[in-house]
């Protein structure tokens, strides 16, 4: 939930003298499995890139995700901004197939949830008629067979990327650790 999620962060930001826009990776049963700061700004803005927001969700193996940002004034209210951003990381997270669930924006006593206030479409968990829960995805039926091949080839490309880092990542720290 909503409430969930800022009872975890709300601590992350505290005595915080600058904006920063941090993001939480969840496994496919919605489970925290990891937290990155994306980005630390000034008094009243903080520049966020899709590319700096995907990375650590690539490399965590997140199903879905949830940001967050402060807003030091107090003002709890989405600029025009927050709001492009929303759409535009919400957008990026489909085509990656990371569904992005919340967009919360934190001050010290009070918390705006895009979810909540704004409608983006959480992502619910099927249920199975016998009350089970699936996590695979139902397909897109307004997409035509063509998109499908384009959908495989990012998922082939996103399998390729992660292998990549995780190889590049195991012979930079092997070389670190022999000196």
């Amino acid at each position: 939930t909503s409430e969930g999620a800022v009872a975890i962060l709300r601590p992350l930001f505290a005595g915080l003298d600058r904006e920063q826009f941090l993001i939480c990776g969840l496994d496919a049963k919605h489970k925290l499995i990891g937290i990155n700061v994306v980005s630390t700004g000034s008094l009243n803005l903080t520049i966020v890139h899709p590319r700096e927001v995907f990375k650590p969700l690539i490399l965590m193996n997140a199903g879905a995700w949830l940001c967050s940002h402060n807003h030091l004034s107090g003002d709890i209210t989405p600029s025009p901004e927050d709001r492009v951003l929303t759409k535009r990381l919400r957008e990026a997270g489909e085509l990656f197939g990371i569904t992005l669930l919340d967009h919360l924006i934190l001050a010290e006593e009070r918390y705006y949830s895009f979810a909540i206030k704004a409608g983006l479409a959480l992502a619910q968990e099927p249920q199975h008629p016998g009350g089970s829960r699936s996590y695979e995805r139902e397909p897109d039926r307004r997409r035509s067979p063509g998109d499908q091949i384009d959908s495989q080839r990012i998922a082939n490309g996103l399998n390729l990327l992660r292998r990549h880092v995780a190889s590049s990542l195991s012979s930079l720290s092997a070389c670190f650790f022999c000196g």
